[in-house]
């Protein structure tokens, strides 16, 4: 199962990246809550859905983002064919040593078609962001 949703997720990932918008979309349940950090965008449906991602690639394209890579790193035990799958998010630009970190988490549902998204919720990771930010600790003389 753990592989599965790994590449699960990462294949969404790619679906973004490539445009293709409509073969996402229906990896996700709606209306679709998607939190980042404590603000909720509602997805009212698989055209809103489709219109957010297209708004993220754009964004993602200006930011000359090359990869984006997710990262399963815990899964729940299903209970009633739910459970919350934890993961890094994480978007690499081709222009730069800066790259972009969030944590994840999946609130899932297990359907007839397969393992579905009925919420999404996105936070900044603590650490840094950059290469260019993380510093050597001093030698002691």
């Amino acid at each position: 199962m753990f592989q599965e949703l790994q590449e699960q997720v990462q294949g969404r990932a790619d679906l973004l990246l490539a445009g293709r918008f409509e073969d996402m979309s229906r990896e996700y349940l709606f209306p679709l809550p998607v939190y980042l950090e404590d603000h909720m965008i509602a997805l009212r449906d698989a055209s809103d859905g489709i219109d957010r991602a297209a708004n993220l690639r754009a964004i993602l394209a200006r930011r000359q983002i090359e990869t984006l890579t997710i990262t399963v790193k815990a899964v729940e035990v299903p209970r009633a064919g739910r459970f919350r799958v934890w993961a890094d998010w994480h978007a690499v630009s081709k222009t730069s040593n800066r790259s972009r970190r969030l944590g994840l988490v999946y609130f899932m549902r297990e359907t007839r078609h397969g393992y579905r998204s009925e919420m999404l919720h996105y936070s900044r990771r603590k650490e840094a962001c950059s290469a260019g930010l993380i510093r050597q600790q001093p030698h002691s003389a």
